[in-house]
């Protein structure tokens, strides 16, 4: 239940980033589950799985339009783990996109938090004001660069955006910096948003291509190399 939910809430957060419109967003859901045969507790997973997605639509006003489902995903000894995957498609003018990497070095980055309910799953209400705030101010020109934390942390996030023009950044905060955090997007703005947005001042790009985090330099091409290893 909680991983379909929070699969929802991640897939809108990375079009919210993009600038789409809250209403101009659908959904299909695509789901692998083992063969359930006579278990009730196999019977249990799509079930409590379709039931957080069902519930994370309600709470953000979203439609999955269809989708694929498998509910024989066994092999002889070998399940597949239960899956709920959300994609999501969003329109909107293709000059207006925002762009997921930082694009100007002495411009402020906040983060824009989504905390938990108490139901363990990221909060819609807070998810949909920022959502419907970063589209306006997208539509009037104020976000540069946004993307979404996507489990690994706020911190992973920043220094991935600093990657595409080899920025540098100045940390002015560290908390949660590892913390999941699905839902809450990092924002690089023309200038600081109004209080009522509640976003978190990060620090500021920087030309240098140095990443500084108090006595603590890292080189952005330094990271990128070790971020591409694996993949190379």
């Amino acid at each position: 239940w909680c991983g379909a939910y929070t699969a929802v809430v991640e897939s809108l957060s990375r079009l919210a980033a993009a600038g789409v419109a809250p209403g101009a967003v659908w959904l299909s859901l695509q789901e692998f589950f083992p063969r359930p045969g006579d278990d009730p507790k196999r019977w249990g997973s799509p079930a409590a799985a379709l039931l957080g997605a069902l519930a994370a639509q309600r709470d953000l006003g979203v439609t999955a339009i269809g989708g694929k489902d498998s509910m024989s995903g066994s092999f002889e000894t070998i399940d597949v783990p239960p899956t709920l995957i959300s994609v999501a498609l969003g329109v909107m003018r293709a000059d207006r996109v925002v762009p997921s990497h930082m694009v100007e070095a002495g411009r402020p980055v906040y983060l824009l938090p989504v905390g938990l309910t108490g139901a363990g799953v990221p909060d819609g209400r807070a998810f949909q004001e920022h959502h419907r705030r970063l589209s306006a101010a997208t539509a009037a020109g104020e976000v540069l660069a946004a993307a979404p934390v996507r489990g690994a942390g706020w911190l992973p996030a920043l220094v991935q955006m600093c990657f595409g023009d080899n920025l540098g950044f100045d940390l002015a905060y560290r908390e949660g910096a590892l913390d999941p955090a699905y839902g809450s997007i990092v924002v690089q703005l023309r200038k600081a948003p109004p209080s009522e947005w509640g976003a978190i001042h990060l620090g500021v790009t920087t030309a240098d291509g140095v990443i500084v985090d108090g006595d603590e330099l890292r080189r952005t091409a330094d990271l990128f190399r070790r971020w591409s290893e694996p993949l190379e």
